[in-house]
């Protein structure tokens, strides 16, 4: 027997179609249900397919409305929204796995797309906005993340950071996740800094990662091993050993059994360090196994800190002869680490020269090179500094 469609809708199956779509628009329609979406793709890939049904549902049997109550608008704007979102998390992808390689993005697909509407992105916005203010956000936020990239500057990190701060529970945990992880890639970015200072940028994003419970990987609860590294030898730069101390006691037990027992001899190591037990920190660095390729950059910084502390040059120097080898011998250090192993050795070196022989005029030289190569990592130098000071005027 065959049944005719509009005999089916003359059965009153129009109305239950119309109270269903009421009924799901008005439970998923939006993100605030976080619990119903992995993430905002999903939500607008959910939403764009609703409107897609009702758009039939009028074109076959209610064009009448079409003009009046139109969901071609609401589908287009959630498959534009889905699109920008994609691509602006392409764009952070491009420059994490191009990291330090120097590789021209410019030819890439997603910077050639991204490059040619910018133009036009403010207009999209304030159409898609007259349509949906929730959407609109998230689409703009991830506007404010794309721009933090590509311009680099401290204000376009700064507007990301605080709007996605100001609005982070819009967002689903797998979405706050890949959100932090931008922020630190806006921040690696961003040069020239006034207002804020890197590390404690760094220690700030974590600590919200940690605060929304998305620090530690979904199924297994570990934190990512470069992931703890990243946030003691953050608190480090800045000697702030009650940071160690609190995310230690919070996380260690979260690493990889294999590694943790490697990193709790690398927190001993900074709180020995930071309270002025010098002999013992070196002696703790010592017992550190450096397979991973981080920590063994790591321990040459402090390494050369610490026999400054305990006025050994002539072990100092050994080093320094090492770090040569060291440097030649491992491809995975890029210009950039090569400069500053080289310049952090060479200032420590100057301020020995410095300790035993006091000269104003190569104090203020020193002084003025640090803050200019090291100005975001300078703590313990401008220590050092004050000290010789102290001791010589």
């Amino acid at each position: 027997m065959s049944i005719c469609l509009t005999d089916i809708f003359t059965e009153n199956l129009k109305n239950i179609f119309s109270n269903k779509y009421k009924s799901l628009i008005g439970k998923y329609g939006s993100l605030m249900n976080r619990s119903d979406y992995q993430s905002v793709n999903d939500y607008f890939w959910f939403l764009s397919k609703l409107y897609d049904r009702k758009l039939n549902y009028l074109h076959t049997f209610d064009a009448k409305r079409m003009s009046s109550d139109d969901p071609m608008i609401d589908r287009d704007s959630c498959h534009i929204s889905n699109l920008l979102i994609l691509l602006f998390g392409a764009y952070n992808d491009l420059l994490v796995t191009n990291g330090e390689k120097n590789i021209d993005i410019t030819g890439n697909p997603v910077t050639l797309f991204l490059d040619a509407i910018s133009p036009v992105m403010e207009t999209l916005l304030e159409s898609i906005e007259k349509n949906s203010e929730i959407n609109s956000l998230y689409l703009r936020i991830h506007y404010k993340m794309y721009l933090s990239m590509k311009e680099k500057t401290e204000k376009s990190y700064l507007e990301f950071r605080n709007v996605f701060f100001e609005n982070i529970d819009i967002f689903t945990d797998h979405d706050k996740h890949d959100m932090h992880y931008c922020l630190i890639t806006a921040i690696v970015m961003t040069k020239n800094y006034k207002e804020i200072k890197y590390y404690r940028e760094i220690i700030k994003i974590l600590d919200s990662m940690a605060d929304n419970n998305v620090i530690t990987e979904k199924g297994n609860d570990r934190i990512p091993y470069h992931v703890f590294y990243l946030y003691i030898t953050s608190a480090f730069t800045q000697l702030d050993s009650d940071k160690i101390e609190s995310f230690s006691d919070r996380f260690l037990t979260h690493l990889d059994p294999v590694k943790e027992k490697n990193m709790r001899t690398y927190v001993k190591f900074m709180t020995e360090f930071i309270s002025g037990n010098f002999t013992e920190a070196l002696r703790q660095l010592s017992m550190l196994d450096l397979n991973y390729t981080g920590l063994k950059m790591g321990v040459r910084y402090h390494k050369a800190m610490c026999m400054y502390e305990t006025d050994d040059y002539e072990m100092f120097l050994n080093e320094s002869d090492n770090l040569k080898h060291f440097i030649k011998n491992n491809d995975f250090l890029t210009d950039k680490h090569k400069s500053l192993l080289t310049n952090h050795y060479y200032f420590i070196d100057k301020l020995f020269l410095l300790r035993r022989n006091f000269d104003n005029f190569e104090f203020l030289k020193l002084r003025n090179k640090v803050m200019e190569k090291f100005k975001s990592t300078s703590l313990w130098f401008e220590k050092k500094f004050d000290e010789i000071e102290k001791e010589n005027l």
